[in-house]
Parts: C-alpha cells; sequence; structure tokens
C-alpha cells in the first residue's frame, strides 16, 4: 500500500485527465497535469495563510508575465499567473469565528473563492526572479486560515481517510505530484503563523515542534531532504482586543488577557520561525514585520508585497540559485556588554551611569539603515515586583549604527552593565503586536525580530542563542514557554530539551 493515504487519483482517457474523488487511491509520484515547460522552467510551492495567497487592495494594475504559470484551482489547468492571484490558489474553507452570527456569519460561509481583494506576494516573486535567472517558473499555490496542527499535521494524511478542508497539507502534497513536482520542486515560500497567534494562542507554545516536523515532511513527501525552505516571518496584527480585559479569541480560547493572550502568542510564532530557520539546514528567514501600509488590521497591502516579493526572491537568487550579489539572509549574531564611553577622551562619561549595548549581525549587504530614527529596541525585566519597579527599569535612550561597524548596532542604555545581567534583563526587538520597526540592509532585507534574549555580562561576548537539533531524533527546542505579566514587560521561562 502506498504510503500517501489519500492522494487524488486521474484517469488519462485519449490524452484527456479528468480528477477522480480526493480519497480515491493512485500509483505514487504519477504526474496527471506536468508543468508544461519541463525541466526547461523551475517549479516552486507556495504555501501559508492568507497573506500567502494574498488580501491587498489593486490600487495599481500589475502586468502578468508569460513566463510565470500557476497551477489554477478549481480547474486543475496550468495558466498565466495574474491578479486577482489569490483566485487562483488551492484554497481551504473560510473561518467562522466562534460567536459570528446572522449576515456576517453567512458572508464568511461563502466559497473563500468569491471572497477575495487582489494581489499577493507571488507575482512581485515571480517578476523579480526571472529578471535575474531568465527561467521561465512554475507556482503551486495552496493556503488557508488555521492554526498548524489543524491545517498542516502531516501525520493526518497517512489516515484511512483524509479529514475534510481546511486541512490542506494532504492535498498540498496531491498538488505536487498533479504538477509534475515530486523530486523537482526547486524551493518552497512558507508564510503562515497568525491563526496560532491568534485564533488559538495556546497553539503557539507547539509551533516551533510543529514547524520543524512539518518542514522535515515536506522534504520526505516531495522527494527532495534538502529542498530549501524560505519562511516569511510573521507580520503584524492590529488587535481590537483591549488590554487587560477578558474575552476569547478567533478561535474561542477564553483568557483573562486576550490582548496579552494575543501578543504572547504571535511573538512565541515569530520567535520559533526565526529559531527554525537558524536550526535547521537550508531554511532561510524573510522578516515581514517592518513592512507597510496594512490593507485591514492583519492582511498586507498593495505597497507591503511590493517589497515582500523582492524580498523573498533575493534570498532565493542568493541561498537557492547560489547568484552572487543578491540580499541574504541576516542573522542576529552576537551581543556586548560594556561601560558608555566618552568618544573624545573613551574614558568614563562623568556623572552617568550609561551602558552600550552592541549588537551584531550576519548577512548584511552594504550596512545596516534606518528611514529616520532606528526603533524597535525594547528591555524587559522579567518577573520585576512592584517594590523593584518603583527603583526604575532600564531603558534604551538611545539606537545608533556603529560607524566601525556597518553589520552593528549600538544601544545606550541607563544603568551599570553589571547590573543589567544580575537582573536578568532581556533584549527584543520588533516586540508585540504591531511592533514600529525600520532597521534594514542596502538590499532592503530587514533584521529578524527576535527575543527575549540574555544581555550577557560586561566585557563577555553572547553568541546568539540557537539549540542543537539532531536530525534523526526530534528534539523540541523550546520545552516550555511561559509567558506572565511581571512588573515590565513579559515574563518569559525557557526550559530546554536535552
Amino acid at each position: 500500500m502506498m504510503r500517501f493515504a489519500a492522494l487524488l487519483c486521474a484517469t488519462c482517457l485519449a490524452g484527456v485527465c479528468t480528477a477522480a474523488a480526493p480519497d480515491d487511491r493512485m500509483p505514487d509520484h504519477a504526474a496527471t497535469h506536468p508543468y508544461p515547460l519541463g525541466d526547461k522552467g523551475d517549479l516552486w510551492l507556495m504555501a501559508g495563510q492568507s497573506n500567502m495567497g494574498g488580501y491587498a487592495l489593486m490600487k495599481r494594475e500589475t502586468e502578468p508575465d508569460p513566463r510565470i504559470l500557476f497551477f489554477a484551482a478549481p480547474s486543475d489547468q496550468w495558466v498565466v499567473t495574474k491578479d486577482p492571484v489569490h483566485n487562483l490558489f488551492f484554497r481551504g474553507t473560510a473561518f467562522i469565528p466562534e460567536g459570528t452570527e446572522g449576515a456576517e456569519a453567512a458572508d464568511r460561509a461563502q466559497d473563500v473563492s468569491k471572497a477575495v481583494l487582489g494581489t499577493g506576494p507571488c507575482l512581485f516573486f515571480g517578476k523579480h526572479l526571472i529578471r535575474y535567472t531568465n527561467r521561465p517558473i512554475g507556482l503551486i499555490g495552496v493556503a488557508s486560515g488555521g492554526w498548524m496542527a489543524q491545517v498542516w499535521d502531516p501525520a493526518k494524511m497517512d489516515l484511512e481517510k483524509m479529514p475534510p478542508r481546511p486541512y490542506l497539507y494532504g492535498p498540498m502534497i496531491q498538488r505536487v505530484i498533479q504538477a509534475g513536482g515530486y523530486g523537482k520542486l526547486k524551493g518552497m515560500v512558507w508564510d503562515q503563523g497568525g491563526s496560532d497567534g491568534s485564533q488559538k494562542p495556546s497553539a503557539s507554545k507547539d509551533y516551533e515542534k510543529n514547524l520543524i516536523a512539518f518542514i522535515r515532511a515536506v522534504r520526505r513527501d516531495t522527494g527532495n531532504d534538502k529542498l530549501p525552505v524560505i519562511v516569511v516571518q510573521m507580520g503584524r496584527m492590529v488587535a481590537s482586543a483591549v488590554p487587560g480585559a477578558p474575552g476569547k479569541s478567533l478561535g474561542g480560547e477564553p483568557y483573562d488577557d486576550l490582548y496579552a493572550a494575543y501578543t504572547e502568542g504571535w511573538e512565541r510564532v515569530r520567535e520559533a520561525q526565526r529559531r527554525v530557520a537558524e536550526t535547521l539546514e537550508n531554511v532561510h528567514l524573510v522578516p515581514s514585520a517592518d513592512l507597510y501600509p496594512l490593507a485591514d488590521p492583519v492582511h498586507w497591502d498593495f505597497e507591503a508585497y511590493e517589497r515582500l516579493g523582492p524580498r523573498v526572491a533575493e534570498v532565493a537568487l542568493s541561498q537557492v540559485y547560489k547568484l552572487p550579489g543578491h540580499g541574504t539572509p541576516i542573522k542576529l549574531q552576537s551581543f556586548e556588554v560594556a561601560e558608555r564611553r566618552d568618544p573624545r577622551t573613551g574614558g568614563p562619561i562623568p556623572g552617568h551611569h550609561q551602558t552600550t549595548l552592541r549588537v551584531r549581525f550576519s548577512g548584511v549587504s552594504g550596512q545596516l539603515r534606518a528611514a529616520g530614527r532606528a526603533t524597535g529596541f525594547s528591555l524587559r525585566v522579567p518577573g520585576m515586583t512592584p517594590e523593584q519597579a518603583r527603583g526604575g527599569a532600564p531603558v534604551i535612550f538611545a539606537v545608533e549604527f556603529d560607524p566601525d561597524d556597518p553589520a552593528a548596532v549600538l544601544l545606550h542604555v541607563t544603568g551599570y552593565p553589571e547590573k543589567l545581567h544580575e537582573r536578568g534583563v532581556v533584549l527584543c526587538y520588533g516586540a508585540g503586536l504591531d511592533p514600529s520597526i525600520n532597521i534594514t540592509d542596502e538590499r532592503d532585507m530587514a533584521i529578524p525580530t527576535f527575543g527575549p534574549v540574555e544581555i550577557p555580562a560586561p566585557k563577555e561576548v553572547a553568541v546568539a542563542p540557537n539549540a542543537p537539533h539532531d536530525a534523526e531524533v526530534e528534539i523540541t527546542i523550546r520545552k516550555n514557554v511561559e509567558y506572565r505579566p511581571g512588573g515590565v514587560g513579559i515574563e518569559w521561562r525557557l526550559d530546554y530539551a536535552k
């Protein structure tokens, strides 16, 4: 019996392929609708949630390129990619939040193919890629709302009968095989995680483990154990929940402070995505939380996709196609802590107790920069009691780019250097649901959101945390993460599996 327990069967009669029911069986790896250009072009799998499909308003005309084809649903035909590109995706069912009733529920229950707005990253990605590779590409798009365990669990594909949509992992593998992509995918772009942070925030605790399992399974089930995967680090959400007020998440989970639950969930997912890209081979991170504007409280608008598509393509060009001169993923590399010095004398600044935290990144093209004031860094003091808070907390009062290192940022902080380490102060970049961040390099590659990470002792260099991962034994890198409101910011407790 074949491993794929519910792959789409197709019968070819007189050269015409007709699709049978999704729960039928078929021989492994049979391409029923192969990419028409074969090895003369490159196949890319585009998967994730609605921000992958695209909900941007059509503010300007986007001209199709006949070299960029899309394996369209529901026709199962290869067509020229054009907007609204979301219409071409194979999608899950519409998500209806708990408590939604009446006209709003009826509207959400419509076939999602009737509820699209416009463009997404695909066309911008494809055009930028072709500009430098001069190779046609075929896109296989699969998108749905829902958290990882609900929609993208590889284990459910091995059931006697696959679950119905919104479950999409099995159908995604079906479509790759149908399109002739088994063993032939050039890479995968993954943009997902919002539902794990807002529909079901509790799911964010398992996101890192689930994403690792998902990537391994995709590589196995598409016939390439080294398949390049480009992960779009989750963006922003403007929540209507009131801080401190109780409520239920979009998926119906009750919380005493719903806004805090959303915040914690989104931060967990972003950090998990960063860590997976640091841990697994051939997984590359593309940050997106610095992009703007939004088309609604959670979806990117046109101008954001104009930047995101080329940003993903730059990473594909440098990391997958191995072409020199293109943007590379920026990674958090190290921290150094020292007493702030007078730039003229090199000695201490009289009357001031200040610290300079030097944060260095790898993968920077040219030098780091920001439009206006560099923003996004913040400090937290885990477990600070009200009594301790009366004495104040350390704050970042100035951010500047290191004049001696184009890949480093200098954070000037109140207080003695040794006190930061002793009090367990942690550093974040891009914390919160809707952070204001703006640091990129000269190729518009953004530094990743991260944190919290511990600040090292003075004169020590702390390498950015990267827990080991054994390719043969599944390890839950972040075994347990708890967030508690505690004085300033949010308390994090990290326990790593050994």
